[in-house]
């Protein structure tokens, strides 16, 4: 196993946070490989979790793909929500840091940026579930959501987690928090990919693909473009079905 310089938590409530789960591999020589030298110099859960988390955010690409293991995400370098969630937790328990998943429904506003508007109607007749990973530190649990790459997102609106505050980039439209499983929730996933298919989820990267590679003056005038223009036909749709 990985040598840290701190000891994980001893207490036997918590040793589920730790071990390796069929989908969640910190036992994995590959990611324990990787978890070593992403770490390498830290001396304490604090800093390792920070540097997994930018690992994570920055080297993990945001793209669509179906749920898949923490090894086969370290492979590919590519994720959303949940599959870099898994990636995530299974280093951050390769390093002897606590951690598990969180749950949280969220208004489908959450996701326009990242749609191409032609699916908005189709996926605003879903609920759609938000993944992150939460780490135990200095006594509390914490989000530290990695889902969305610095390439992605305008500078402006970037967020470095700094490991005290909670952090989870659906916030704003967040429903509510519905669990904090220690194991992948591969069934509650794989329910709510049900009707991507695989032509949506070519569509959505296309359109991930096109985000990432404008200039950042760019990016920025499409959020308040795309987050304006969502919110007023969310509205419109709103006001029509009141009427019926």
């Amino acid at each position: 196993m990985l040598e840290v310089p701190w000891q994980a938590p001893r207490d036997p409530e918590l040793q589920q946070y730790l071990r390796p789960t069929e989908f969640c591999e910190p036992d994995h020589p590959e990611i324990q490989q990787v978890t070593a030298k992403v770490i390498e110099g830290t001396k304490t859960p604090k800093e390792a979790a920070i540097k997994i988390y930018l690992f994570i955010r920055d080297e993990i690409k945001y793209g669509m793909t179906e749920p898949k293991s923490s090894i086969e995400v370290l492979h590919d370098k590519v994720g959303f929500c949940w599959t870099k969630s898994n990636l995530q937790v299974a280093m951050l328990r390769a390093a002897k840091i606590l951690a598990r998943y969180r749950v949280e429904p969220f208004h489908p506003l959450g996701g326009a940026y990242i749609l191409p508007e032609e699916f908005w109607e189709f996926v605003w007749e879903t609920e759609p579930i938000h993944g992150l990973a939460e780490v135990y530190l200095d006594d509390k649990w914490i989000g530290c959501d990695a889902t969305v790459d610095k390439d992605l997102r305008p500078s402006a609106l970037r967020i470095d987690w700094d490991g005290e505050h909670d952090l989870s980039v659906v916030s704003p439209w967040r429903k509510s928090i519905s669990g904090t499983p220690p194991t992948y929730p591969v069934k509650l996933i794989e329910e709510m990919m049900k009707p991507m298919t695989q032509e949506i989820l070519d569509l959505m990267n296309k359109h991930i693909q096109s985000i990432r590679a404008m200039p950042d003056g760019e990016k920025y005038r499409l959020h308040l473009e795309i987050h304006g223009k969502a919110i007023t036909k969310y509205l419109e749709r709103e006001a029509q079905r009141w009427k019926k």
